[in-house]
């Protein structure tokens, strides 16, 4: 298309990309009790300076990023980028009408070669499942992981069992899930390695709230379940990531762990991600009155 550029999003630009956003995803933002116009003064500070703030964070191990596709030079599409090891490319809109698709394909060629020059091997994204945008992804060069289902689990209503003392549950050392995360790597084990990515891989996205743990039920130094947790201080919502169960009865030792933690934030609302073939976890949060929000297709695009 003549005219159409894609680059890292510009300070003046900041203003309409949240406001096509915010039109875009109204409703899912409320569900998640989220306010992106809470994120404008953070994202101008970041992009003062001529970026240099954002770049700061960048080297830190912080790799947000927002892409903008530009028609003329004004922008008509955009794209967020969070993750430390694999980018997620979240949030895609662009303007409606007959040049639609044609604009996805721009945006999305533009994106992944940008990340391929930032030396990145994969991304990822999730797509409401049988969404017609993902038979485009696939003929971008996406390809299929799986099929998740994301529950909603409120954490007044649920009682918090014993954990188990045959086996220890916690966190893990950023060394040690660095060292996970490079045998999942070397393996090609996509799936294993998402249950450690962090969004932030930084303590300084402290600094913004944020907060990022990788729990793990071990036994005799086996690995039996690993999961990522993550929440904002200033928000009731929490999160627990998609897992790597290689034990029955781990997820539910993952998420005691899980519950135990964010009651003592007092965090109100849990939204959980599974594996659809994770049966027996599916069961469990059935049991415990978990409500079955949303069904996705896992994306990888390799780069």
């Amino acid at each position: 298309m003549p005219g159409a550029t894609v680059g890292r999003i510009r300070k003046r630009e900041l203003a309409e990309v949240i406001s096509m956003w915010k039109e875009s995803f109204r409703g899912e933002l409320g569900i998640r009790g989220m306010d992106l116009g809470d994120l404008e003064p953070i994202f101008r500070f970041l992009l003062s300076l001529r970026r240099m703030p954002l770049a700061l964070l960048h080297r830190l191990g912080v790799p947000v990023e927002v892409w903008v596709l530009r028609v003329g030079g004004r922008p008509v599409g955009s794209v967020g980028q969070i993750g430390y090891r694999i980018p997620y490319i979240i949030g895609l809109v662009v303007a409606e009408g007959k040049r639609s698709l044609r604009l996805v394909r721009i945006l999305d060629q533009g994106v992944t070669e940008g990340l391929r020059n930032a030396g990145y091997a994969l991304m990822r994204a999730l797509v409401p499942q049988n969404h017609p945008i993902a038979k485009l992804a696939r003929k971008l060069g996406w390809e299929i992981l799986g099929e998740t289902r994301q529950f909603v689990l409120s954490l007044t209503k649920v009682d918090v069992a014993a954990e188990s003392p045959e086996l220890k549950v916690g966190p893990l050392s950023f060394r040690r899930e660095n060292i996970l995360a490079r045998t999942f790597s070397a393996e090609g084990n996509v799936k294993a390695l998402l249950s450690v990515e962090r969004n932030y891989g930084s303590t300084w996205a402290r600094l913004f709230g944020f907060r990022e743990r990788v729990l793990a039920v071990e036994k005799g130094g086996a690995v039996l379940g690993l999961a990522r947790v993550s929440w904002n201080v200033y928000q009731p919502i929490c999160f627990m990531g998609v897992p790597l169960l290689q034990n029955e009865t781990s997820y539910e030792l993952l998420l005691i762990r899980a519950l135990t933690l964010f009651r003592h934030f007092g965090k109100e609302v849990l939204h959980l991600d599974l594996w659809e073939d994770q049966h027996r976890a599916i069961e469990l949060l059935e049991d415990l009155g978990a409500a079955d929000c949303d069904h996705w297709t896992y994306m990888i695009k390799r780069l």
